[in-house]
């Protein structure tokens, strides 16, 4: 259901797949993986944000390692960004 919805046409419903993703071991990790991948590029801002803190939830690499960039970034207001991003992750 959550892949599917990952694929709507409503970029809220595609944003709350998103966020819903990643907290457990998927049942079929492909299908996850494929579909988090896709929404990493997703027009929606906010989308594309749960993607990432999705993918980083399920390990994927490079998905921890753009929040690592975030956290580890020169400029102030991108370090707090990404705190704030991943804090608000519950």
């Amino acid at each position: 259901m959550l892949i599917r919805a990952a694929s709507c046409s409503d970029a809220d419903v595609r944003h709350a797949a998103a966020a819903s993703l990643g907290w457990w071991t998927p049942h079929d990790p492909d299908s996850t993986l494929w579909a988090l991948r896709a929404l990493r590029i997703d027009p929606d801002v906010e989308t594309r944000r749960a993607a990432v803190a999705a993918l980083a939830r399920l390990g994927e690499r490079a998905a921890l390692n753009e929040i690592l960039a975030g956290l580890t970034a020169e400029e102030p207001a991108i370090r707090t960004a990404t705190i704030a991003r991943v804090a608000a992750e519950e």
